[in-house]
């Protein structure tokens, strides 16, 4: 789940890991700071919300948006025709929300 204001915004990521055959929840919440570019948005991570175990294995894993303040990178989000918003940085698709 996300959201995307025009100067912040959230992104949030629950669920579950496999790794290696042990389940791991995984539970974070990452605040940034957003800068439009020219047809991307600049992301620099403000706060993250912890509510999980293993943070080493889940740091390893989910991307640094969920796990740096301070983090900045730079995202393309483009609209689908569902709703759905795909996000790509460097022309590799990064995830899809809907």
């Amino acid at each position: 789940m996300f959201t995307l204001g025009e100067e912040q915004g959230w992104a949030s990521i629950r669920g579950v890991i496999d790794y290696n055959g042990d389940l791991i929840p995984v539970y974070r919440k990452s605040f940034f700071d957003i800068t439009k570019l020219k047809t991307s948005y600049k992301l620099a991570s403000t706060q993250i919300l912890i509510n999980d175990n293993n943070s080493e294995i889940i740091n390893k894993i989910i991307p640094n948006l969920y796990v740096k303040e301070g983090w900045q990178r730079s995202l393309s989000v483009f609209s689908q025709n569902n709703g759905g918003y795909l996000f790509s940085s460097n022309n590799v698709y990064s995830f899809y929300c809907y």
